[in-house]
């Protein structure tokens, strides 16, 4: 999916030239340039604007880090 034109990308971004395969992965993108954060920690209550971000979040309250 990543390696998908941008022009062949059916979920543009209204507010900038991103486009995205999924149209979850424009609503993720959108958060950022709103500031909404909707995905939130059940451990420390801290907002993340996307799920991946938010996922790895919470991981790392379980003793997960991320691999370099």
């Amino acid at each position: 999916m990543k390696h998908t034109a941008i022009e062949d990308r059916r979920f543009k971004c209204t507010l900038c030239p991103k486009a995205f395969v999924l149209n979850s992965l424009l609503k993720d993108h959108i958060n950022t340039h709103t500031g909404e954060k909707p995905y939130i920690c059940k451990y420390c209550g801290k907002g993340s604007a996307s799920i991946g971000t938010h996922s790895a979040h919470e991981r790392s309250h379980m003793g997960y880090k991320r691999a370099k």
